[in-house]
């Protein structure tokens, strides 16, 4: 439509604005299944380093910003003071968190918030991603990490997923030695947390 002149002048952007959106979707779901297929025939590679949490989060911020405002989202960032650095696969904890985030924005109405936080606990340092959509139910919270699992709310609405997301998530914590959780119930939104192990001598 577009190279034989159907589309008019003025419309061209949106639809060039749409097909970029798409190709970014597509190229996003070929990474999953690729990483996904590498994890399973024990080839993914993981190089870890200290990484501070509050810079990690702000470059990631700033990258998606554009993009989840463009769609009507706001994405909040809150930051703890004084936290440490943690050992990590800074590419493998980005992709876990782009996961979240797109997760949190097809479960969203456009015009929400977006939360990410970076945290402390004791033993332990977070980083949480929160939307404010229909939250999940037990039964699919149980099952939520499991590789193609994908709720029943999601299949109905026609929300778009290879059901891989999260099954990743959980495979980059696993490798950290930490652990992801997921807080939810319907009608409250849902709030997954990321949490890595402090070294004994922090």
């Amino acid at each position: 439509m577009l190279r034989d002149g159907r589309v008019k002048p003025e419309r061209r952007s949106s639809y060039f604005k749409l097909l970029a959106r798409q190709s970014e979707r597509l190229t996003f779901l070929m990474d999953n299944i690729l990483d996904a297929t590498s994890r399973e025939i024990g080839k993914r590679r993981y190089y870890f380093e200290m990484i501070s949490l509050d810079r990690l989060l702000e470059d990631f911020s700033t990258e998606f910003v554009p993009a989840l405002e463009a769609e009507g989202f706001t994405l909040r960032l809150f930051i703890e003071k004084n936290l440490q650095k943690v050992r990590m696969d800074r590419a493998a904890v980005q992709q876990a968190l782009t996961n979240l985030i797109d997760n949190a924005r097809k479960f969203s109405s456009p015009g929400s918030n977006i939360d990410l936080k970076a945290g402390r606990a004791p033993g332990r340092q977070f980083i949480s991603v929160r939307d404010y959509g229909p939250g999940i139910d037990a039964v699919t919270r149980k099952n939520i990490f499991r590789p193609f699992f994908r709720g029943t709310s999601a299949t109905k609405a026609g929300i778009p997923g290879s059901g891989l997301g999260l099954s990743l998530v959980k495979s980059v914590m696993d490798s950290h030695k930490g652990t992801v959780r997921v807080e939810s119930a319907p009608g409250e939104g849902s709030v997954f947390i990321l949490e890595f192990p402090l070294r004994s001598k922090e």
